[in-house]
C-alpha cells in the first residue's frame, strides 16, 4: 500500500514515514498542497495523510481539488492536525469529502488502526464515497469562514500571550525563560497568523485610529489593483469616496467604537485609477492591555458581481411588471370593445333605419348622417385600442396615406403645447399595402417622441410625406431595402436630440430615456415592428441639441383600391327567407328584427339559448339561415352552432361578435360556421352577408 504523506513540518513527516513504514506501508512525503497535486498526477496512491495549516496550498485546498477531480476522488484522505481542531474544523474537512478528521497527537496504536480501518474499508468497498464537492461559491464562503474563524481564535490567542508575556516579567526569578519561551510562542502563532492572513480570499486591513493604513494582505492589494508603495501612507478615507465619509464616520462612532464592532455595511472603494466598486465590510476595534482603542482592523469584500447581478433582476422584473401591465390593459380594452361595440350598434344600427325613411326630413336626414360618421368614428377608435393592445389582426390593402396622416396631425396639434409649430408637407402619392390604424400608430409614436423631445423650450415639428426611388446607392446606405419606389414619412424635431450610443438602442423593447411614468418604451419598438411587417425600414439621424430626424420608408404598389363610401348609396340587397336571430341583448334582437325585416326577410328571434335550439329542434327545414351573437350566457355562439349543425349539418350560420379574443374568421370557417361578422354591424354590410350566405347554399 503506498500512502501520500503532506505536512511543512519536516520533523512531522519524519515520525510520519518511521512510524508508517514501521508497519510495512510505502511512503512518500511531500511539503504541501501543490506539490501533493503534482505527486498524484505522477503516480497512484492508496492512501492520502493530510496537514491542514501549510504555505502556498493548505489541507482544505488540497482536499476540495482531490475530491473534485475524477481520476483521484476515490482515494481516502484523512486530516491530521494540531491546529484546526474544532467541531466545526471537522465538519468542514467531512464535508469536503474527508474519510477521518484526526487531532494531533494521536496515540500511535490507535492511528495506525485508523489507518488500517479506512484502507479496508475502501477495499471491501463500504467506505463513503464522497460526491464532488459543493459548488465553487459554497466552497469558497466555507473556507472563508473557516480561515476568519481561525483568525479570530488565534487573535485571542495572541491577546492571551500577550497577557502571559506580562504576567511572566513580573516574576522576576523566572524572567528569562520565561520571555524566551513567550517570545518564541509569540513568533510560531505570529508565523501561522500570516499564513492564516494571507489564503484569505476577502480583503483585510487595520488602521490606527486616526485611519492609517498599517497592514493588508495580498487580497486587499488585489481589490484595489495596487502594490504596497500605492498604499503607503495613505489613510482608509483617501480609498473611499468623499460622499461616503459621512456616513462611515458615522458607524464607526456609533457602532465600532461604542460595541467593538459594525454591523455588515455596504459602501464604495475607489482604485487608484478612479474607478469605483461597491465592498461589503465589517469593521471591529483593536484595543491594548489597558482597554484603550489603538486601531481598526476589516474584513472587506468587492460584491460587484453580486451589485450586477442585482441589478439586472430588477431588470427583469421590470419588464415583467410593464408585460403584465400592458396584458391587463389589453384584456380591459377586449371587455371595453365588446360593451361598448354593442352600443354602437344601437346607434349605427337606428341611425340607418332612420336614414332608409322616405319620410325624414332632408335637414334631419343631414343630422343623422353626422351621427352615422360619428358612430363610424367611435368603431375605428375602437378598432385602433384593440389593435394597440395586440388584440385584432391587421389585413393589408393598397390605401393612400396622406389623408391619415393630415388627420393624425389634426388630433396631435390639440394635445401638444403652442410652443411647438407644426410644419407640414404632404404631396398626393401612389398607394401603400397596409392599414390605415397602423399608419395612425406610427404617426402618433414619432409625433408624440417629438414633442416630448421639444415640451420645455418648443420648436418646429416637421412632418413630410413624399415619393423616392430606392436605387443602388440609397440601397447600399439602407441595406434592407430591395431597389424600387416608396413613399417616405418623415417625422423631424428640433429638440435636444440623442448621442450616439443612444441611438443605437432606442428600438428595443422596454428601452425609454424619460423619466418614470412618462414612457413604456415600447413607442419606437412597437414602429419598427410595424414597418418590418410592411417590408420597409425605418432610420433615425440624431445630434445632441440639433433635433433628431426619423424617416420611414414604405413600398408603394401598383393595385388601385375599389374606393367607396362607407355608406354608399347603392340599393340594399333584400330577400324573402325566414332567419332565426340569437342574442342574449333583447335590444340587439329588436334592431336585428327591424333590420332585416326592411330588408323583406322574415325574421324570428330569441334571447335564449336553449329557446333557440328548441324551436330549430322542433322544426329544422322552416329555417333558411341562422345569426347567433359569441357572447350569451349558457352557451357560446360556436357551441350553439356546433349543436345546430349537429341536428341540421347544412344549415347557413352567420357568427357575430362585439369582441372575442377566443374566436377569429378562419376558427369560425373551420368548425362549420359560413361569415363571421364584427360589431357594430352596418346595415349594407348585413344586406350583402346575408344574401351571400343564402346564395351560396
Amino acid at each position: 500500500m503506498k500512502i501520500l504523506s503532506v505536512d511543512d513540518n519536516a520533523a512531522n513527516l519524519y515520525l510520519m514515514e518511521s512510524m508508517l513504514r514501521g508497519s510495512g506501508y510505502e511512503v512518500v512525503s511531500v511539503h504541501n498542497g501543490v506539490e501533493a497535486l503534482q505527486e498524484l498526477e505522477r503516480q497512484p496512491f492508496d492512501l492520502i495523510i493530510s496537514d491542514i495549516l501549510m504555505p502556498q496550498m493548505d489541507g482544505f485546498q488540497l482536499c476540495h481539488e482531490v475530491k473534485n477531480r475524477e481520476a483521484l476522488r476515490n482515494i481516502p484522505f484523512i486530516f491530521y492536525t494540531a491546529t484546526y481542531t474544532d467541531k466545526k474544523d471537522e465538519d468542514f474537512a467531512l464535508s469536503l469529502g474527508a474519510s477521518r478528521f484526526i487531532v494531533k497527537p494521536a496515540e500511535p496504536e490507535k492511528f495506525m488502526e485508523t489507518i488500517a480501518a479506512v484502507l479496508d474499508e475502501h477495499a471491501r468497498g463500504v467506505l463513503r464515497i464522497p460526491e464532488p464537492a459543493s459548488s465553487g461559491e459554497v466552497y469558497l464562503k466555507a473556507y472563508n469562514e473557516s480561515l476568519i474563524h481561525k483568525l479570530e481564535q488565534k487573535l485571542e490567542q495572541l491577546e492571551e500571550v500577550n497577557r502571559k508575556l506580562q504576567a511572566a516579567l513580573r516574576e522576576k526569578d523566572r524572567e528569562i525563560d520565561l520571555r524566551q519561551r513567550s517570545e518564541d510562542a509569540l513568533r510560531v502563532s505570529e508565523a501561522r497568523y500570516r499564513q492564516l492572513y494571507d489564503s484569505m480570499m476577502d480583503g483585510f486591513v487595520g488602521t490606527d485610529m486616526d485611519g492609517s493604513i498599517r497592514e493588508y494582505n495580498e487580497a486587499y492589494l488585489r481589490m484595489l489593483d495596487c502594490v504596497p508603495a500605492d498604499v503607503e501612507g495613505l489613510r482608509y478615507m483617501d480609498l473611499t469616496p468623499e460622499r461616503w465619509h459621512g456616513f462611515e464616520a458615522e458607524i464607526i462612532e456609533k457602532q465600532v467604537v461604542s460595541r467593538g464592532y459594525s454591523d455588515i455595511y455596504e459602501k464604495e472603494y475607489q482604485r487608484k485609477d478612479g474607478t469605483v466598486f461597491p465592498v461589503e465590510l465589517r469593521s471591529y476595534l483593536i484595543r491594548d492591555d489597558g482597554g484603550n482603542p489603538v486601531g481598526l482592523w476589516a474584513i472587506v469584500r468587492d460584491i460587484t458581481e453580486r451589485k450586477r447581478a442585482e441589478e439586472e433582476r430588477k431588470r427583469l422584473e421590470a419588464q415583467l411588471t410593464q408585460a403584465q401591465k400592458m396584458e391587463s390593459i389589453g384584456t380591459l380594452a377586449g371587455g371595453i370593445a365588446h360593451d361598448f361595440n354593442n352600443i354602437l350598434s344601437f346607434i349605427i344600427g337606428y341611425t340607418e333605419l332612420a336614414l332608409d325613411d322616405d319620410s325624414v326630413p332632408d335637414k334631419v336626414r343631414d343630422d343623422l348622417k353626422g351621427i352615422l360618421r360619428a358612430g363610424d368614428r367611435a368603431k375605428e377608435l375602437v378598432s385602433q385600442i384593440l389593435t394597440f393592445c395586440r388584440k385584432t389582426d391587421n389585413s393589408y390593402s393598397p390605401l393612400a396615406i396622406g389623408t391619415v396622416v393630415k388627420e393624425s396631425l389634426k388630433m396631435l396639434r390639440s394635445a401638444i403645447p403652442s410652443t411647438i409649430e407644426i410644419r407640414q408637407d404632404i404631396m398626393d402619392l401612389g398607394l401603400v399595402l397596409t392599414d390605415l390604424t397602423q399608419i395612425h400608430q406610427i404617426m402618433m409614436n414619432l409625433c408624440t417622441n417629438a414633442a416630448h423631445a421639444m415640451e420645455e423650450n418648443g420648436g418646429v415639428l416637421s412632418v413630410s410625406l413624399k415619393k423616392v426611388y430606392v436605387d443602388g446607392e440609397m440601397s447600399r446606405r439602407v441595406p434592407e431595402l430591395p431597389m424600387g419606389p416608396y413613399v417616405t414619412l418623415t417625422v423631424s424635431d428640433t429638440g435636444h436630440g440623442m448621442t450616439p450610443e443612444v441611438q443605437e438602442r432606442i428600438f428595443e423593447p422596454y428601452f425609454t430615456t424619460k423619466e418614470q411614468g412618462r414612457g413604456t418604451g415600447l413607442g419606437l419598438s412597437v414602429v419598427h415592428g410595424i414597418v418590418k411587417n410592411h417590408e420597409g425600414a425605418i432610420t433615425c439621424t440624431s445630434e445632441p441639441g440639433r433635433g433628431t430626424t426619423f424617416t420611414v420608408y414604405l413600398p408603394m404598389v401598383d393595385a388601385v383600391k375599389d374606393m367607396k363610401e362607407s355608406h354608399d348609396e347603392r340599393p340594399l340587397q333584400t330577400g324573402t327567407e325566414r332567419i332565426l336571430v340569437i342574442d342574449d341583448e333583447p335590444d340587439l334582437v329588436n334592431l336585428a328584427r327591424m333590420m332585416l325585416g326592411r330588408l323583406g326577410y322574415e325574421v324570428i328571434t330569441k334571447t335564449s339559448c336553449a329557446e333557440a335550439l328548441e324551436v330549430f329542434g322542433d322544426d329544422p327545414g322552416r329555417f333558411d339561415l341562422v345569426i347567433t351573437d359569441m357572447t350569451m350566457p349558457g352557451l357560446t355562439g360556436d357551441k350553439v352552432a356546433q349543436r345546430l349543425m349537429s341536428i341540421r349539418h347544412d344549415i347557413p350560420i352567420i357568427l357575430c361578435t362585439g369582441y372575442s379574443e377566443h374566436m377569429t374568421k378562419e376558427l369560425a370557417r373551420s368548425i362549420g360556421i359560413r361569415e363571421f361578422l364584427l360589431k357594430p354591424i352596418e346595415m349594407g354590410e348585413l344586406a350583402k352577408t346575408v344574401r351571400k350566405v343564402l346564395d351560396e347554399r
